[in-house]
């Protein structure tokens, strides 16, 4: 890919440049239109480079391209150029639209370094390192550090995780979901509500999911964490039962991890958990992230269809948030849709997406299946949504989550 004489005149750039959602375009659109995307792609880089800059494909989702005669600085600034020109590129098959995600690593190669493999390798990680932490892009050296100072982190908020859990210090919060339009979302339970998990520390503070979350699935705490959460839902809704036996029927909806998808055993430890406790089903409808569905998509659709058959609702939580893939609503039935929280943010100032979020409720409305809008900050959001037929919203604007505590479920 480049010869010895470039590599002993002057520095170079190596860029590695991964499609992140390729396979899922492929899964759900077919090979054409990953093929499109692709080609898509590859003219859109060109744009971007210098003669005798060039790119090449280097595997099924990855292109590699590299700078010729450049400073890191430039190198980076061009990088930067690209990774914003391939992220907003509008992709659309057959009426549906995708949303690109790409993760991009550089590397350096001065005169007497390191030969090509190695070169590529280090490139990688940083694409590795760019994807996991969310930065979109990240050179060789930063990889590096970043993946060293990631590890550290990790290590110690999974020993954190791990003694919270064995000390009881985890609590369930709760927030509720509001209906819109009554009468347009189905049939209204006094009190529906997403339980959320807070970890509290040694000095009392409470710590939200994002601090410890990826620890928890790098030290495969996940499916211990579910079936906590579980646990202490059913049963507390038994309790509400039991001392409130008039009052109407709660839904309470309840996160899963992608690891319940992978756990065959989940659906058991379900189905003895209601039993045991008594509790209907169908006061629970659980989430599932799509971007978990689609990268599990057949240990998700075994989990749906079993979730389906013991009365429990089913949503599919941040649509739209990766593939905006309509075609996963038919192949992944479930009875709400909750819109990814970042459309409902930006229909403040970005006259696009109210479009986009009316979109969605139409295809899911169409398929028998009721929406909910996340992170609705305002009344003005709250009266935009309503116009524009959501069914449900939930953040600020309807109520901060709180401890859950069973008198909360009976209130409005």
């Amino acid at each position: 890919m480049l010869g010895n004489g470039a590599a002993s005149c002057s520095q170079h750039a190596l860029l590695y440049i991964r499609i992140d959602n390729l396979r899922q375009v492929n899964s759900v659109f077919g090979l054409d239109a990953g093929d499109a995307l692709l080609r898509r792609m590859g003219a859109r880089l060109q744009t971007r480079l210098r003669p005798p800059d060039f790119v090449a494909r280097l595997d099924g989702d990855v292109y590699g391209v590299v700078l010729h005669r450049t400073s890191r600085q430039d190198a980076l600034r061009i990088a930067e150029q690209m990774h914003d020109a391939l992220s907003t590129l509008r992709f659309q098959w057959e009426g549906h639209p995708c949303r690109v995600e790409v993760a991009m690593g550089m590397a350096m190669i001065r005169p007497g370094s390191d030969a090509l493999p190695e070169i590529l390798q280090r490139a990688a990680r940083a694409c590795r390192e760019a994807r996991k932490s969310g930065a979109g892009l990240l050179d060789a050296l930063e990889g590096t550090e970043l993946a060293a100072a990631q590890f550290r982190r990790w290590t110690v908020w999974g020993s954190r995780v791990a003694h919270a859990l064995e000390e009881g210090r985890f609590h369930l919060h709760f927030q509720p979901i509001q209906l819109l339009r009554p009468g347009e979302g189905g049939a209204a339970a006094s009190r529906r509500g997403e339980i959320l998990l807070r970890m509290v520390a040694p000095d009392g503070a409470l710590v939200c999911p994002g601090r410890f979350l990826a620890a928890a699935e790098h030290y495969h705490l996940m499916p211990v964490l579910d079936r906590w959460v579980v646990r202490n839902c059913i049963a507390g809704l038994a309790l509400y039962r039991r001392e409130q036996p008039a009052a109407p029927a709660p839904s309470l909806f309840i996160n899963l991890s992608a690891a319940a998808l992978k756990d065959e055993m989940f659906l058991e430890f379900l189905e003895d958990q209601f039993s045991a406790h008594g509790t209907p089903p169908a006061w629970v409808c659980f989430e599932i992230g799509e971007a978990a569905a689609l990268d599990h998509f057949r240990a998700a659709r075994r989990l749906i269809a079993g979730l389906r058959r013991l009365g429990c609702g089913v949503a599919l939580d941040a649509f739209g948030g990766g593939l905006s893939s309509f075609c996963l609503l038919k192949q992944l039935p479930a009875d709400y849709v909750k819109i990814h929280g970042s459309f409902v943010r930006r229909m403040a100032y970005d006259e696009s997406y109210p479009d986009l979020v009316a979109g969605i409720h139409r295809k899911a409305a169409l398929l028998g299946m009721a929406t909910v809008a996340g992170c609705v900050e305002s009344d003005d959001l709250l009266e935009r949504l309503s116009g524009l037929g959501v069914h449900y919203a939930q953040g600020y604007a309807v109520a901060r989550p709180k401890a859950w505590s069973w008198p909360e479920l009976t209130e409005g």
